[in-house]
């Protein structure tokens, strides 16, 4: 049985800790009434809410109730690579996308409902009785903010996986997880984060076999050839490691399954770049959980992890310059990372890339 902290202050840092507005519309508010209603306090949901100084952490939480290897195919999408799959929240099946770059689990309003993860309220010491006051956290996604109400799953399983008393975000968003990655006709309505992944141990991408692994990688990696492992940088909720980039030299990239690009930077890292070559690109507009990203493609530019070259890699440059503050990691997304088999050691610390 393993046990952690969530700290209900610092909400979910899904792909950047840069800070910027929320653009999308929140939840309608007969959605709301629905998530109010079936809202309890922490206590009656087995875990703890502490306050320690100015954030209050959520305790007995994420207990591990059994850990093996297993794996899971990608489900069919018309991104190829994707890591879309089958996951279980409460005995019922969920399309999730398993995000790296998330550094917490999130799901869509009405998929919450229907599964049964329940939203926690403020206890009634902190609210007045019967208010149903629901605990409100801050996400963050290429640039925009957007708000989610801290739940509790009472069990998530994957690929042998299966923790008890996984916080979940809630989003209150009304355009949800399935609009901004693209699936129309057969939605995602969960990300699959870091916080639940690192609970496996090791976690393997093998992109080329259209599958991820938990647990034992061998599966994955015999009969090709390893071609870098880096360590982890230390302390980071999602897996960063040192990438040199040519043109920007020494820069800490989060590896991102869930992001559709090569490499994204913040304006505050990428605004480095002569603007010269930033001017000569076309804009690309995209979507992203919390609202609309708009982003300049700069030209290939050599990659470079452990002294070895991942290849010229296509770059974007966020323009939308929201943040309050220095973001401090670009993401290095599956279109870079489809020719490889990524195998993540959380317990370890270290990534490999074979081929």
């Amino acid at each position: 049985m393993r046990a952690a902290a969530a700290v209900v202050a610092a909400g979910a840092a899904l792909v950047a800790g840069c800070a910027g507005p929320s653009l999308s519309a929140k939840l309608p508010p007969k959605d709301r009434a629905v998530l109010e209603a079936t809202a309890r306090e922490p206590r009656d949901m087995g875990v703890d809410l502490v306050s320690n100084g100015r954030a209050r952490e959520l305790r007995s939480a994420w207990r591990v109730v059994s850990r093996r290897s297993g794996e899971i195919p990608f489900q069919a999408s018309r991104r190829a690579g994707e890591p879309l799959v089958i996951a279980t929240v409460n005995g019922q099946e969920v399309l999730a996308i398993v995000d790296t770059g998330a550094s917490a689990t999130i799901v869509e309003a009405a998929a919450a409902v229907r599964l049964g993860i329940v939203p926690l309220r403020e206890p009634r010491i902190q609210s007045k009785p019967g208010t149903g006051t629901m605990l409100l956290m801050q996400g963050q996604a290429l640039g925009a903010r957007f708000g989610q109400f801290l739940g509790v799953a009472n069990e998530v399983e994957a690929g042998g996986l299966r923790v008890a008393a996984v916080p979940i975000g809630i989003l209150d968003l009304a355009a949800g997880i399935g609009h901004a990655n693209g699936h129309p006709g057969r939605r995602a309505e969960m990300l699959l984060g870091a916080d639940v992944l690192r609970l496996a141990g090791r976690v393997t991408f093998d992109f080329p076999g259209n599958r991820v692994l938990f647990g034992d990688p061998q599966a994955a990696l015999r009969g090709r050839r390893i071609v870098t492992t880096v360590p982890l940088v230390e302390a980071s909720p999602v897996p960063l490691i040192e990438v040199e980039v040519q043109g920007l030299g020494n820069t800490a990239m989060a590896i991102d399954t869930g992001g559709d690009f090569d490499l994204w930077l913040p304006l505050c890292v990428g605004g480095n770049l002569p603007i010269e070559r930033l001017g000569q690109s076309l804009v690309h507009v995209g979507t992203s959980i919390g609202g609309q990203t708009l982003s300049v493609p700069t030209v290939r530019r050599q990659v470079y992890v452990g002294g070895r070259n991942l290849g010229p890699i296509y770059m974007e440059v966020d323009l939308l310059g929201r943040f309050a503050s220095p973001v401090p990691y670009g993401l290095l997304g599956r279109r870079a990372l489809k020719r490889f088999v990524v195998s993540i050691d959380y317990e370890q610390g270290w990534i490999t890339f074979a081929q």
